[in-house]
């Protein structure tokens, strides 16, 4: 009778062990899949403030450009256009967030290099001409 008190015991204890490690795994794989949908969900959303501060950024550089008719020849130029629009401290670009925006702006092929003229300009003649006759700064 004690023999079959210890078995039932054991029995009872190996179950539970069971248990306990199947609940186990299962916090570990709510513990992964909340991680994962964390990682997607900071994915998702620095994706979509990293494409709002460069469309803001686009806009800054095309204002720039309007007060500058539509073309530069140096950054420097884009530089001083922006001293003149009235912006504060933090919304001007530093010299670095200036060139990559250039930068971003040429590769996507909306500001050009002229070797002609040797200046930079807005490569679509519409666009351009719109801007050195309708734009008006309003930020």
């Amino acid at each position: 009778m004690l023999e079959s008190i210890v078995n039932e015991i054991k029995r009872k204890e190996e179950e539970a062990n069971r248990k306990i490690m199947n609940a186990k795994l299962k916090a570990d794989s709510i513990v992964k899949m909340t991680e994962k949908k964390r990682s997607l969900l900071m994915k998702k959303y620095g994706d979509e403030e990293k494409k709002a501060k460069e469309s803001a950024e686009n806009c800054l550089l095309l204002c720039c450009l309007s007060a500058l008719g539509g073309e530069y020849d140096a950054i420097g130029e884009l530089l001083t256009a922006q001293d003149s629009l009235g912006l504060g401290v933090q919304e001007r670009f530093s010299g670095q967030e200036l060139r990559e925006t250039v930068e971003r702006l040429q590769s996507r092929k909306v500001i050009s290099s002229q070797h002609k003229t040797g200046k930079n300009e807005v490569t679509l003649p519409i666009f351009k001409d719109w801007l050195r006759e309708y734009s008006e700064l309003h930020l």
